[in-house]
Formats: C-alpha cells, structure tokens, sequence
C-alpha cells in the first residue's frame, strides 16, 4: 500500500488531508494551536480585511487597535458630515499612546469627508484616535480598515 502526505488512498478525501498526515508523528493528530484568521489567510496567500467603525464616544486613551505585525494596509475615513450651520469635527490618529490633545497638528489628521490609505509603509503600532471639535447638527463617525496582503510569489 502506497502511503502519501498528500492523498488518502483508502477513501477519497473523507478528512482534511492536511491534518492526517503521518509525517507530524500521529494518525489524525489535530493541530492544538488554533491559529488567527490572518495568520489562516497569510499561509493561503490570500488578501484579509478587518473593518473597525469609529463611534463620537470612542475613548482617545485606549487603543482602537492594538498593535499588529502583519498589518499590510491602513484605511482611514472620517465620514463625518455637517448639517445646515453645523461644522463636521477632524479625526485625529496617533500611534503607539493617546492622541496629544494639547498638540493636535502633532498627530495624523483626517478631515471631513476624507480617506487615507497606507499600503507602502504602514505603521504596525497600536492605533489611538480622537475627534476634534465640532457644532451641531452634524453626523460624526467614521471607519479604520487593517489587514494583510498576500506575499508575492518569486
């Protein structure tokens, strides 16, 4: 009898192949680490995303994110919106501690209506944000988007 890591010659595919494997010493030996679905979607050599909405109420002194050595790309919108004699408020974005309010043009701001993408060098640190002044009416929120890209093949 032929016996492949690869193929099950008994049954056509009843299992997952890849944890019946003999070469990892035990017959239907599972994996006990559960990994991430980034960490899933990096070894398929697939793209993954991770939408984060941002509330008027978000707290300027936790982090939006934490911090993530796989982050491939950074979206972030303010889609604040004014209404008639209203102002819509700035986001403001730090990274690694709490935005400095004290010092707002010292952080990465966003305007109203604006979107920033960071796909070249993207900062893997913990991402704090806080919203700037604003007048009613107006219609604060916005979103971050994190994720991975798959590595290119040589």
């Amino acid at each position: 009898m032929l016996i492949s890591d690869r193929y099950n010659m008994l049954v056509p595919n009843p299992w997952d192949v890849s944890w019946t494997a003999l070469k990892r010493g035990a017959f239907n030996d599972y994996p006990v680490a559960a990994e991430s679905d980034l960490e899933l979607a990096m070894r398929a050599g697939t793209s993954y995303a991770q939408a984060v909405p941002i509330s008027p109420s978000v707290s300027s002194l936790a982090a939006l994110l934490p911090a993530n050595p796989s982050r491939g790309f950074l979206i972030v919108q303010n889609n604040s919106v004014a209404g008639s004699g209203g102002t819509a408020p700035t986001l403001y974005v730090s990274y690694d501690g709490p935005v400095n309010l004290g010092f707002l043009p010292g952080n990465l701001t966003v305007q109203p209506q604006q979107t920033i993408l960071l796909d070249r060098r993207v900062p893997i640190n913990a991402i704090y944000v806080a919203w700037g002044e604003f007048t009613e009416p107006a219609t604060v929120g916005g979103v971050i988007h994190q994720g991975a890209l798959p590595k290119r093949r040589r």
